[in-house]
């Protein structure tokens, strides 16, 4: 636009009359006015309330810095929707407040960054947590937009009956005697995982139980009995399933013997213990510490060369014929797969009277668990 200019001029020594004078001033005010003309003014202090009407620019050039010493004390309507950005890729603000009409304020500032980023918000009202939280904590939502800190990393332990929450994510526990650790609801805390993991040497059970009729791989609970076992549980929104099981290694291996005499059908057979992980042999008998199948096997020797068969027994009771070749010999190699249930007693006897030839090397004793 041009600048404001009058229609008549004056010099010294001329007479105007009234009519022109007027005339230059309704130029200057209508100039001034209509939006037609630019005013340029070096400098400009406005004493009280300004309005400005129209479009108005503040600047011309990127370097002319725009200072405010007031306060904002309306809203800033923006004209474009999803148009205008405040700062570039370049420069950005520092903290911006932000206040609940209280007095209350939270500053949101930006750490250090290695790139620029846009972080958009959806359409949805996020709350944040009233306090800092915690060292290794992190954020989850409540699925309405609520924020709150849930603790990070750490190991709750227990040992006696418990009733887990969301909050715990790594269990230990103690089992001086069984006990039930029940899991938290199911529902609405679909992808969440918890590891429970036994550290005592005891062989009792803890019993994992889910909530209510909730399911632990389509079984109501779920045992584990070994000193380290370890097993991690996801949950699916409804039941939950095993992600992983860890299962100690159970082992026991005797070898050697005092010389006893043994009874046919009646007396257990004596080994010696090298090897117990569990503390599950006491020499003549082995107490199942984990459900499952176990490998059993051997040489049973005699002083004697005698036609003898072995039996193994689960609580007393005769259950699977372990060797029978009906043939005299002092050294009876032997073989089998039991089942046992936890806390079943296992034991192999003869079905002939025989006395114990006490030798390490040929009067051995293995147990393995296969699989639970």
């Amino acid at each position: 636009m041009a600048n404001i200019s009058v229609t008549h001029t004056f010099s010294n020594g001329t007479t105007a009359d009234a009519s022109q004078v007027n005339t230059n001033f309704t130029d200057i005010i209508n100039g001034t006015s209509d939006g037609t003309k630019d005013l340029s003014i070096s400098a400009l202090t406005c004493a009280g309330n300004v309005s400005m009407n129209g479009n108005v620019t503040l600047g011309n050039a990127s370097g002319d810095d725009i200072t405010f010493t007031g306060s904002l004390a309306s809203n800033l309507p923006i004209k474009t929707d999803g148009s205008y950005d405040i700062g570039s890729t370049s420069l950005g603000l520092d903290i911006c407040y932000f206040g609940d009409g209280g007095g209350n304020t939270v500053g949101v500032d930006c750490p250090a960054i290695a790139s620029n980023f846009i972080f958009t918000l959806p359409a949805f009202t996020c709350t944040m947590p009233a306090s800092d939280g915690a060292d290794g904590d992190y954020m989850e939502t409540n699925a309405s937009g609520v924020l709150s800190f849930v603790g990070g990393p750490s190991i709750d332990s227990y040992t006696t009956t418990q009733t887990i929450t969301t909050a715990q994510k790594n269990v230990s526990v103690t089992t001086s005697s069984g006990w039930t650790l029940t899991l938290y609801a199911a529902s609405g805390n679909a992808g969440r995982t918890v590891t429970i993991f036994k550290t005592s040497s005891d062989n009792n059970i803890l019993t994992i139980d889910g909530n209510g009729s909730e399911t632990i791989n389509g079984a109501t609970t779920f045992p584990i009995s070994l000193q380290y076992e370890k097993v991690t549980l996801l949950c699916d929104g409804s039941n939950w399933v095993v992600l992983e099981h860890y299962i100690p290694t159970v082992v026991v291996f005797g070898a050697g013997n005092g010389g006893e005499s043994i009874t046919s059908a009646v007396t257990d057979i004596t080994w010696t213990e090298v090897t117990d992980s569990h503390a599950a042999w006491n020499g003549t008998q082995f107490t199942a510490p984990k459900a499952g199948y176990y490998q059993v096997s051997g040489i049973c020797r005699t002083t004697s060369a005698t036609n003898y068969g072995l039996t193994s027994y689960i609580g007393g009771s005769a259950s699977l014929l372990l060797e029978d070749d009906g043939a005299s010999t002092v050294t009876t190699h032997f073989q089998g797969v039991e089942y046992l249930e936890h806390g079943e007693v296992f034991s192999i006897r003869t079905d002939a009277n025989v006395t114990l030839a006490s030798s390490t090397a040929s009067h051995t004793l293995h147990i393995i668990l296969l699989h639970p």
